[in-house]
C-alpha cells in the first residue's frame, strides 16, 4: 500500500526548490547536488529515475536533433570502404546473445558468492549502455559525420534507412566494449581466480574487438569510427563500474553473510527479486527527498 509521498509549493531553498505534501518535505533540482557524487548508479531510489531519464534523453536526441548541411568532422585521408555489406552482426543477433552472456555471469557469482550485490550490478550494466548510447548518439548528432556509403547510395536514388545516416563513431564498437569493460571489470573484482580472470577479460574483448572491426570490414563505419567507439564504450563502462562499485559500499547493499544452506538460499531469493521491491524511507534521491513504501 502506498503510504507518504511528498510534492508542492513552499519556499526556495539555496539554488533548489523545496516543496510541501501532506506534511513531508521535498527538494526539486537542488543543484547544489547535483555533482559526480550525487550520481548514484545502482541505488534503487534514484535509478527509478535516472535510468528512463537517460533512456528519455537519447530518444530525444534522436527525434530532435538538427540536420546540418555540412559535417562537424572530417577525415580526408582517411581511406574509406568502397562499398557496404550485410552487417555479419546486426543487432537482433547480438541482443539476445548478449542478454544470454550477462544472465550467465550474474547468475554464476549470484550462486558462488553469498555476498554478492547482483541488484545494484545489474542496474549499474544498464546505466553503463544507457551512457554509452547517450555519447554515441550526442556525437553522431553533433558532428553528423555521414556513413561511407551514405552519400554514394542517396546519388544512386536510393533511400537509406535513418539509423544508417550518421557514422562517428559506432555504437556496434562503443557497446561491444562497454559490455566486455563492465562484465571484464566485475569478473576481475569477484572472482578469486586471476587467471581466470584474466583469460576471461581477453576473451570479452577480443569478442568485443571482432564485433567492432566487422563494421569497417563490412563497410558500415570508417576505421576511425570504430577507433573511438571501442574507447569511449570501454572508458565509460570502467568508470560505471567503479561508481557502482562505490556506491554499494557507501549505502551498504552488499548482502550479509549467511549463515547454513537455508539462509543463503533466502539471500538468493531476496537478491533476485530486489528490484521489484520498492521501499522508501526518507531517502534522498537525486536531489529529491521520498517517504515512500509499497
Amino acid at each position: 500500500m502506498l503510504r507518504g509521498v511528498a510534492a508542492v509549493v513552499a519556499r526556495t531553498h539555496g539554488d533548489g526548490r523545496t516543496f510541501t505534501w501532506f506534511g513531508k518535505s521535498v527538494i526539486l533540482f537542488d543543484f547544489n547536488q547535483m555533482d559526480w557524487q550525487a550520481y548514484n548508479p545502482g541505488l534503487l531510489e534514484q535509478d527509478v529515475f535516472t535510468i528512463p531519464l537517460e533512456a528519455g534523453l537519447i530518444g530525444a536526441m534522436n527525434e530532435f536533433y538538427t540536420p546540418a548541411p555540412h559535417p562537424l568532422i572530417h577525415f580526408p585521408r582517411e581511406v574509406r570502404p568502397v562499398q557496404r555489406n550485410s552487417s555479419r552482426h546486426p543487432k537482433a543477433l547480438l541482443a539476445p546473445l548478449g542478454a544470454a552472456w550477462a544472465v550467465s555471469t550474474l547468475g554464476y557469482f549470484e550462486m558462488a558468492n553469498d555476498r554478492f550485490p547482483i541488484s545494484p550490478l545489474v542496474r549499474g550494466w544498464i546505466h553503463t549502455h544507457l551512457a554509452t548510447e547517450l555519447a554515441t548518439t550526442f556525437a553522431k548528432v553533433t558532428f553528423q559525420r555521414p556513413r561511407p556509403f551514405y552519400d554514394m547510395e542517396v546519388a544512386q536514388g536510393l533511400t537509406p534507412r535513418k539509423d544508417d545516416r550518421f557514422s562517428f563513431f559506432s555504437g556496434h564498437a562503443s557497446h561491444a566494449f562497454a559490455f566486455a569493460g563492465y562484465s571484464s571489470s566485475l569478473v576481475m573484482k569477484y572472482t578469486d581466480n586471476s587467471i581466470g580472470g584474466m583469460a576471461y577479460t581477453a576473451g570479452a574483448l577480443t569478442v568485443a574487438g571482432v564485433v567492432a572491426r566487422a563494421r569497417a570490414i563490412d563497410g558500415q563505419h570508417n576505421w576511425s569510427d570504430i577507433v573511438v567507439g571501442g574507447l569511449v564504450g570501454a572508458t565509460t563502462s570502467v568508470l560505471m563500474f567503479n561508481r557502482v562499485e562505490a556506491v554499494i559500499d557507501d549505502y551498504s547493499l552488499r548482502p550479509a553473510p549467511c549463515q547454513g544452506e537455508d539462509e543463503c538460499k533466502r539471500w538468493s531469493m531476496r537478491a533476485m527479486i530486489a528490484p521489484l521491491m520498492m521501499k522508501f524511507e526518507k531517502s534522498d534521491i537525486f536531489g529529491l527527498s521520498l517517504d515512500l513504501q509499497f
